[in-house]
């Protein structure tokens, strides 16, 4: 007679979050951002769209990993330990993807990197809104650097309930800021 109750906390683990994923990657991206970058002095944060793809692949690979650990055969655990890795990675790169507008400077970091990004406003050579090339949104607002990068965001709700907060730190530096009206 074996004991194999605990074999079964695999296949709920794994059912947790293969339910529970659509919520998580809906809610989870932006709070951890927040919890993260959100200081008085921050006028916005904005969780790339991406982060969403990689959390919820993340999460996949890790109910699999946990599906595998259920089946408990030696050579399927030899497996499931390098997904569940592989999608822990992918947590923490997905956390580590975000875009931060503060009233001193503009801190980011690119997908699939856990370097960051920082600039000054003096830095900020002009600020455009522009005809979004993602079809979910109308407008987006692109920043130019003075060493010829740029960034991009999308002029989503959220970026539009914070967007007095943005105008006001870029106004505050004297930095170009052309609207979608202007020309």
């Amino acid at each position: 007679m074996t004991h194999s109750e605990p074999r079964y906390i695999w296949i709920a683990i794994a059912l947790l979050l293969a339910v529970s994923s659509f919520f998580v990657i809906l809610i989870v991206p932006q709070t951890v951002h927040n919890v993260l970058f959100h200081t008085p002095n921050t006028a916005i944060i904005q969780t790339p769209r991406l982060v969403l793809y990689m959390y919820g692949i993340s999460i996949a690979i890790l109910a699999l990993a946990c599906f595998l650990m259920y089946l408990n055969q030696k050579k399927l655990w030899k497996a499931a330990l390098p997904l569940a890795v592989l999608g822990l990675i992918g947590l923490g790169l997905g956390t580590d993807h975000y875009k931060v507008v503060t009233y001193e400077e503009i801190v980011y970091s690119d997908a699939w990197t856990f370097e960051e990004t920082s600039y000054k406003w003096s830095d900020v050579k002009e600020i455009i809104t522009e005809d979004s090339d993602d079809q979910a949104v109308n407008w987006q607002v692109k920043l130019f650097f003075k060493d010829g990068n740029e960034l991009v965001f999308l002029r989503d709700k959220r970026f539009n309930s914070d967007h007095s907060n943005f105008y006001a730190a870029a106004k505050m530096h004297g930095v170009p800021y052309k609207g979608i009206n202007d020309k």
